[in-house]
């Protein structure tokens, strides 16, 4: 909901929530549009929707808060150079950026986290 929420404030470019948005945006008609997809917790189901995409012209993933899924969907992702954000997932495996090249996270990996 916050990920649909900020494509609508960026999309409007009304300044409500950030000051100087419009001069932070490219010119019109620059628009951000989204396509939600539910891995429901399941790797299989998150990868099958990435490999899906990745025939599709995707300039980022946003992944799933769960480490199981946000790794497979990473590999499927970085075969076409799109990045992946996990909003949650904490595993320490996902900061091997041999292996998930494309993949950041907004919160801090396990390792860190006393």
């Amino acid at each position: 909901a916050a990920a649909v929420l900020a494509v609508k404030h960026v999309n409007a470019r009304s300044g409500r929530l950030v000051p100087n948005a419009a001069a932070l945006l490219p010119p019109a008609p620059f628009r951000l549009v989204y396509d939600l997809q539910n891995s429901q917790q399941l790797p299989h189901v998150g990868v099958s929707v990435a490999a899906k995409w990745s025939h599709e012209h995707r300039h980022i993933l946003i992944a799933s808060w769960l480490s199981a899924v946000s790794g497979p969907v990473s590999l499927i992702a970085s075969t076409t150079g799109t990045p992946t954000v996990a909003y949650g997932s904490m595993s320490p495996a996902l900061s091997d950026k041999t292996t998930y090249p494309t993949l950041s996270r907004t919160v801090a990996s396990d390792a860190f986290v006393g």
